[in-house]
């Protein structure tokens, strides 16, 4: 069964791209990405990359901190179109790349030619999060869990310490700590790669599809919002008076 997922749907097929440029961003930010998403995540004034790390086709996976020049992959990418730019989960890469590297001179890279693993697992039903990928196609690369467990760390403030003034901002932000993170940003683009090289591509409509949903994503949509709360209000009324039990709950929702 595994031999024939393999052959029917993750065989690598050809793609005009003259090359993949893959990467990976570690950031940190006071805001919390899983309460208020990738966009808001990204554009908040606290949020900033701890670094990055990325590779070309199958080069050497190479690291780029804050403070060193714009890679000249990222350059060559942008102004060829030939280049196609991936990462598992792109919607986030993309909005670090305009909210916050782009205030540093790296340049836009079109959407169209932005390839994303994850979405690429998800048309052939397979998990979406990038450990469980490759543990279902037993990739030579896997993720480095204790890795993970130290980007959490410090991607958002810790306590103050003893003596440290309670309303400050603190972070985990020594050596050891950030060279750990760096290593494990550069096995995310080893794990990425591989997947890639595995996977099929989307289709022409799947891509395009895709690539509406991320500009729908990123840009939002209008929303009547008197409206919509007047129609809860009117929902919830409903809903306690058929069910009074309810009433406490909808107090408080």
């Amino acid at each position: 069964m595994l031999e024939l997922r393999r052959s029917s749907i993750v065989t690598p097929v050809e793609t005009a791209a003259t090359h993949v440029l893959h990467r990976d961003y570690e950031t940190r930010s006071r805001v919390d990405l899983r309460k208020i998403g990738v966009h808001r995540y990204a554009a908040d004034p606290s949020t900033e990359i701890l670094c990055a790390a990325y590779a070309v086709d199958e080069g050497p996976v190479q690291l780029w901190r804050p403070g060193d020049q714009i890679p000249a992959e990222f350059l060559e990418a942008a102004a060829d179109p030939n280049w196609t730019v991936c990462a598992h989960g792109d919607a986030f890469e993309s909005a670090i790349e305009q909210h916050v590297l782009h205030l540093l001179g790296w340049p836009i890279i079109p959407l169209l030619r932005h390839r994303c693993t994850q979405a690429m697992c998800l048309a052939l039903g397979l998990p979406a999060k990038l450990s469980a990928a490759a543990d279902v196609l037993e990739l030579e690369n896997r993720k480095d869990a204790a890795g993970q467990k130290l980007m959490h760390q410090l991607s958002k403030p810790r306590r103050a310490h003893q003596g440290e003034d309670p309303t400050g901002t603190y972070w985990f932000d020594d050596a050891d700590r950030l060279q750990r993170l760096c290593e494990y940003c550069r096995q995310d683009v080893e794990v990425e790669r591989e997947l890639h090289d595995r996977l099929r591509s989307l289709s022409i409509a799947e891509h395009a599809l895709w690539a509406l949903s991320c500009r729908i994503n990123e840009r939002g949509f209008h929303v009547d919002r008197q409206f919509a709360e007047a129609a809860r209000r009117i929902a919830q009324a409903a809903a306690t008076k058929h069910h009074p039990g309810r009433a406490k709950h909808n107090a408080t929702a």
